[in-house]
């Protein structure tokens, strides 16, 4: 037997509206046929000096908290 479905049809959903929603990632992500695992991912790593590191430190820094405010919207 199938899960009973998350989504309504024929509602339109926003990415605000996924957070909302109570169910769990897992859950949420399956209608659209994909699987969540959360894991520790090992990335390589560089020595490398960044050419204009403080401005690209405070761009992502700003991306990342206008993101925050569009899902509260706030």
């Amino acid at each position: 037997m199938s899960e009973p479905k998350i989504s309504q049809d024929g509602f339109s959903y926003t990415f605000r509206s996924y957070f909302e929603m109570s169910n769990d990632t897992d859950e949420i992500i399956s209608e659209f046929g994909y699987n969540f695992i959360r894991a520790h991912l090992q990335l390589p790593k560089s020595s490398s000096q960044i050419e204009r590191f403080p401005e690209l430190q405070q761009l992502v820094g700003w991306a990342i908290l206008t993101a925050f405010r569009l899902i509260l919207g706030t």
